[in-house]
């Protein structure tokens, strides 16, 4: 049974109508996302094609008929015939009744659902690339920056710009952004910013990071690296206050052994 309210359309033999209808609703239901409703979606297109097709075909114009409804008709089934799949290779037994003949036909070129998935990847994905070179090219300005401007502040206006927003949870601008930090000197500001924006402290080796898995992976290494910087200077620090207080000592022995003190 058609369902027209899941195609948006009231019902309609025009099938131009349909495929724009059709097209109009696919954007909504994505494969992954909505998967019964897009096979409900799917099903109602495939029997709104074979309604409209059969109306076409039961629909005759008679004698009377103006010349120019006549003429719109055939143009129709021209345009229709210029896109549709050449079946002339394919042999249909006699022994098969027309309607098999014609049935083939709607199956062939009714919309693959498989087909219907990857065009819409391909299409997803090139958007979210495209937002993501223009989010690694802003994320470069911040790295880079030496005006001494807190870069805190810097990676939360980025963090709040629509095409982050947009692209912050798909794998593809996850997997290159942490591919952009790797070998990057991040200071403690921009290893708190990110940190915060993706919660990755939240989290631990023990629980299924996802898609965040690389990102964790690389600012695990900055705050080693932060934290060894850290640790190093505290142990130079610690270093020269013993050297200094050895060096205090051992003047206080000979002044005292001098009798100067």
């Amino acid at each position: 049974m058609i369902d027209w309210n899941i195609l948006g359309i009231d019902p309609t033999d025009n099938i131009k109508e349909i495929k724009k209808a059709y097209a109009s609703k696919a954007k909504e239901y994505h494969p992954e996302d909505c998967p019964e409703e897009f096979e409900r979606l799917h099903s109602s297109y495939k029997e709104a094609l074979a309604f409209a097709k059969s109306a076409g075909k039961s629909s005759v114009p008679g004698k009377n008929a103006p010349l120019e409804s006549l003429v719109t008709e055939e143009e129709n089934e021209v345009s229709e015939n210029e896109n549709s799949f050449d079946f002339s290779q394919i042999k249909v037994s006699d022994e098969q009744p027309a309607d098999y003949a014609e049935a083939k036909k709607d199956d062939e070129v009714s919309f693959d659902f498989k087909d219907e998935m990857d065009n819409y990847h391909r299409e997803h994905d090139g958007a979210v690339i495209e937002k993501t070179q223009k989010i690694i090219e802003s994320a470069d300005k911040i790295i880079c920056d030496n005006s001494g401007v807190d870069k805190y502040d810097l990676w939360k206006s980025l963090f709040d710009t629509e095409d982050f927003k947009s692209v912050k949870n798909e794998k593809i601008f996850v997997d290159i952004f942490s591919q952009s930090l790797i070998n990057r000197r991040l200071g403690d500001d921009s290893i708190k910013a990110i940190d915060e924006e993706f919660s990755l402290e939240r989290i631990t080796a023990e629980v299924d990071r996802g898609i965040y898995d690389p990102l964790c992976d690389v600012m695990f290494e900055h705050r080693s690296r932060i934290q060894k910087i850290k640790n190093d200077r505290k142990r130079k620090i610690t270093q020269a206050i013993l050297s200094i207080a050895a060096a205090a000592v051992f003047v206080l022995k000979i002044l005292h052994r001098s009798g100067l003190f």
